[in-house]
């Protein structure tokens, strides 16, 4: 289910450029978190099962979540503009793409799924309006 859309006025609100970007490569299982021209990390990444794939494309940051011990999105997660079309009804979780700690492989309903090093580093470098690119 999507939100709905509200006014907004951004008039006031300061423009920022960002340096960093992420880019995922499904084929090679592959996320690579970029400062300009230098490389932060590299990290393995699960991916979308056949049945839900990875949306490919120029996405960006909508949202920075913290979780608490316990959950299985623990302890952070980035929240896409990408959406996941092919989902299956039992599906509770939304349609929105994040990056998240998770298993590796072809496993998820459409989210990237990373490891905690991995996770760490968005935490401290990826902020709001980040490009993330997603490859095939």
């Amino acid at each position: 289910k999507r939100g709905r859309v509200v006014p907004a006025d951004l008039a006031g609100m300061p423009l920022e450029w960002r340096r960093v970007r992420v880019v995922v490569d499904l084929s090679a299982d592959r996320m690579v978190v970029r400062d300009g021209r230098r490389t932060l990390g590299a990290f393995e990444v699960g991916k979308g099962a056949p049945a839900t794939p990875t949306p490919t494309g120029r996405f960006f940051v909508t949202d920075r979540l913290r979780f608490g011990q316990g959950s299985p999105y623990a302890p952070f997660a980035v929240g896409l503009s990408a959406h996941v079309t092919q989902l299956p009804a039992s599906w509770l979780g939304g349609d929105q793409v994040a990056i998240h700690y998770g298993g590796m492989g072809a496993v998820s309903h459409g989210c990237i799924h990373a490891g905690l090093d991995a996770i760490r580093l968005l935490q401290r470098r990826v902020g709001l309006g980040t490009v993330v690119v997603i490859r095939a």
